[in-house]
């Protein structure tokens, strides 16, 4: 029974395999999402240069037909989130390793500082036009 239960594993395994490795090479996947950011970015040294990289994989999903719509726009840009995300969060795991523990919690503060600045930002009443836009449009 044991044996029956390795080859079914196996096979399930081996039957899995090709659609994995063709997921990563997939056209919106997370895989190729974050290699065309990274493609970009290579050899941007100024902050100008990289702003362009911004968009790189909303852009061409938004011009899909599937990215055309407002919940197929909500997925690019979630899409696009996610390897900025990403990004951020290893070269903030790179920055806190090349620090002593006094610059690791300097660097933790100044992280904690600019997540509460961006909470205030975003909750900012500027920042509602667009609800008000949206529910005077709804409701008349």
């Amino acid at each position: 029974m044991r044996s029956f239960r390795a080859i079914l594993i196996l096979s399930a395994w081996a039957l899995a395999a090709p659609s994995v490795a063709q997921e990563a090479d997939r056209p919106g996947s997370p895989a190729k999402d974050a290699a065309t950011i990274e493609a970009c970015l290579k050899g941007k040294e100024t902050s100008a240069q990289r702003r362009t990289c911004i968009g790189r994989v909303s852009g061409p999903c938004q011009e899909t037909p599937d990215g055309s719509s407002t919940v197929g726009m909500m997925t690019c840009f979630d899409r696009e989130h996610t390897v900025w995300d990403t990004l951020l969060n290893r070269a903030y795991r790179e920055a806190m390793a090349g620090f002593d523990e006094a610059g690791k919690a300097d660097l933790k503060s100044v992280q904690q500082t600019w997540l509460k600045f961006r909470a205030q930002a975003c909750a900012w009443p500027g920042a509602g036009l667009s609800r008000r836009h949206h529910r005077r449009s709804a409701f008349g």
